[in-house]
C-alpha cells in the first residue's frame, strides 16, 4: 500500500509562517501580560482600563486636554487672528499645536454648549476610520476583505494598544495624526506616493517635527517627499490666512522654545524625557514643564542630531533599494518621534501600522526573519503597554520609566536592519540581495497565498 506523504511544500510553508508569527507574537503577548499583571493586578491601577472603557463609554473620556484647543478655535471664530497661545500655567495643558491645528476643533467650538459632546462623538468616528486604515495596512494592496481572524486582530489591537485608546480618551489631536500617518502608510504601500505625501504633510501640520521625515523619504519615495513639500507650503499659507502672522511668530519665538524645555513626567517617552529623569530629581508624576536646563537641552539636541544624521546616511547609502520605502517611512517616523523634546506615549499610536504591515508580510511568506519580526512585535508591545513607574527612584530605576522609548528604539532598529545591510553591503552581496528580492517579491497583480489557520488542520 502506498503511504500518503506526511508533508508538502504548502504545509511546510504554512508551518514556517506560523513559527515566525509565534516567534514574535508570544514574546509580545508576554510583555503585554506582564504589563497588566504589574499595573492592574499588583498596583490596582485603573489608568489603562479607563482608557480602554472609553471606547464604549464616552462618559469616561477626558476632555480637559482638549479644552485649550477648543478655546483657541473659539477665539479665532470670534476674533479673527486673535491671540491663541497662553503658556502662563506650566502645570496645566496648554495649546502647543501650530495655529492651523485649531481649525480641526473649529466645527466643534461653534457648537456652543454642545461643543464637548460634538468633539467626543466625532472622535469615535475618527477612531473607527483608524481601525479601517489599520485593516487596510494588514491586508495589503490586494483589494480583498480581511478574513475574520484579521478583523478580530485589528479590533483587539485598537483596544489593547494604549497609545491608540489614550488618544481617544484624551480627545487630543494625536488621534488625527495617527489617522494621517496611517493613511500615508496605506497609500505608500499601494505605490500612491503623491497622496502619501499629502497625508504626511497633514500629519506634520499638527506635529511639525514630522516634517523631518520628508528628507529621510526622499531617497526611497521621491514623489512622496515632493508632494509633502508642496502640500506643506500650501498648508503654511492656509495657516497664515486662518490665524494671522502674529500667532505664528508667537508659536516660533515663544511656544516652541518653551516646549523644548521638556518634561520629566513619565509619559514623556522621548530622549529628552529620559535625560530629564536621569539628570534631575524631578518627580516622575509631576505634569510640569522643566526649568531651563542647558545640559539636558544640549544633550537632547546632540543625541537627536546624531541619530537623525545616522539615519539620513543609512537612507542615502541604501537608496538603490526602492522596495524598502515602507521600512524608510517606519524608521523615519519613529526616529523623528523619539528625538522630539516631547513624545507622550499616545504620540506613538501610529506604530500599529508598520506592525500590521509586517504581520501581513509574515502571513504572505514575504517576511521570513523571525528575529526581526520578534524585535518589532516586542518593541511595539513595550510602546503600547503601561507600567506603573511614578514611584521609581535612583538613576538605574528611573531609566526603566523610559520603557516606551526603548521599545521604539527596538522597533526602529528592526525596521532599519535591511536598510543598514544595504547601506554597508559589498557589491557582490548587494547583487545577491537584489536577485533574492526579485525572486521573493510577488508579481504585481498576481495572486498571493495567504495564511489561514484552517490550512494548518490536517486532512481527515
Amino acid at each position: 500500500m502506498e503511504s500518503r506523504p506526511t508533508s508538502s511544500p504548502g504545509r511546510d510553508a504554512v508551518a514556517g509562517r506560523r513559527r515566525t508569527l509565534l516567534a514574535g507574537g508570544v514574546p509580545a503577548l508576554l510583555v503585554t501580560g506582564a504589563s497588566f499583571l504589574q499595573a492592574e493586578v499588583l498596583h490596582g491601577s485603573w489608568d489603562r482600563l479607563n482608557a480602554m472603557l472609553s471606547v464604549w463609554n464616552p462618559a469616561r473620556s477626558n476632555v480637559n486636554d482638549a479644552l485649550p484647543a477648543l478655546d483657541a478655535a473659539r477665539t479665532l471664530l470670534e476674533t479673527p487672528h486673535g491671540p491663541i497661545y497662553d503658556m502662563s500655567q506650566p502645570d496645566r495643558a496648554a495649546f502647543l499645536y501650530p495655529p492651523i491645528a485649531a481649525a480641526i476643533y473649529a466645527p466643534h467650538a461653534g457648537e456652543g454648549e454642545g461643543a464637548l459632546w460634538s468633539l467626543v462623538s466625532f472622535h469615535r468616528l475618527v477612531f473607527l476610520l483608524v481601525a479601517l486604515l489599520l485593516a487596510a495596512a494588514l491586508v495589503g494592496p490586494r483589494r480583498r476583505w480581511p478574513a475574520w481572524f484579521e478583523g478580530l486582530g485589528v479590533g483587539l489591537a485598537m483596544v489593547l494598544f494604549l497609545p491608540m485608546v489614550r488618544s481617544l480618551e484624551l480627545n487630543q489631536a494625536s488621534l488625527y495624526v495617527a489617522a494621517f500617518v496611517g493613511a500615508a502608510w496605506v497609500a505608500l504601500d499601494r505605490e500612491a506616493e503623491v497622496p502619501a505625501g499629502i497625508f504626511l504633510a497633514l500629519a506634520a501640520a499638527v506635529k511639525p517635527h514630522l516634517f523631518a521625515v520628508v528628507p529621510l523619504l526622499a531617497f526611497h519615495a521621491r514623489r512622496t517627499a515632493l508632494a509633502a513639500c508642496v502640500a506643506g507650503v500650501a498648508l503654511g499659507a492656509a495657516s497664515l490666512g486662518y490665524a494671522g502672522l502674529a500667532n505664528h511668530v508667537t508659536y516660533v519665538t515663544h511656544v516652541l522654545p518653551e516646549a523644548a524645555r521638556g518634561y520629566a513626567f513619565y509619559p514623556n517617552q522621548s530622549f529628552g524625557g529620559m535625560l530629564h529623569r536621569l539628570l534631575s530629581n524631578a518627580p516622575l508624576d509631576a505634569f510640569e514643564l522643566m526649568a531651563p536646563d542647558g545640559t539636558v537641552m544640549r544633550a537632547t539636541l546632540l543625541l537627536g542630531a546624531a541619530l537623525y544624521l545616522a539615519t539620513f546616511v543609512v537612507m542615502f547609502r541604501a537608496r538603490a533599494r526602492k522596495d524598502l520605502r515602507r521600512e524608510a517611512l517606519a524608521v523615519g517616523w519613529l526616529v523623528t518621534t523619539m528625538i522630539a523634546p516631547i513624545a507622550w506615549g499616545h504620540h506613538y499610536a501610529a506604530a500599529l501600522f508598520p506592525l500590521a504591515w509586517l504581520v501581513g508580510q509574515v502571513r504572505d511568506g514575504a517576511e521570513r526573519g523571525a528575529a526581526r519580526f520578534a524585535a518589532v512585535a516586542v518593541g511595539c508591545a513595550l510602546v503600547g503597554s503601561y507600567f506603573v513607574v511614578d514611584a521609581l527612584s535612583g538613576a538605574a530605576a528611573r531609566m526603566l520609566a523610559s520603557y516606551g522609548l526603548f521599545g521604539g528604539l527596538l522597533a526602529a532598529g528592526a525596521f532599519a536592519a535591511p536598510l543598514v545591510r544595504e547601506a554597508f553591503a559589498t557589491q557582490a552581496s548587494v547583487e545577491a540581495a537584489h536577485a533574492m528580492a526579485e525572486e521573493t517579491a510577488p508579481e504585481r497583480g498576481a495572486a498571493v497565498e495567504t495564511f489561514d489557520p484552517r490550512e494548518a488542520v490536517p486532512d481527515r
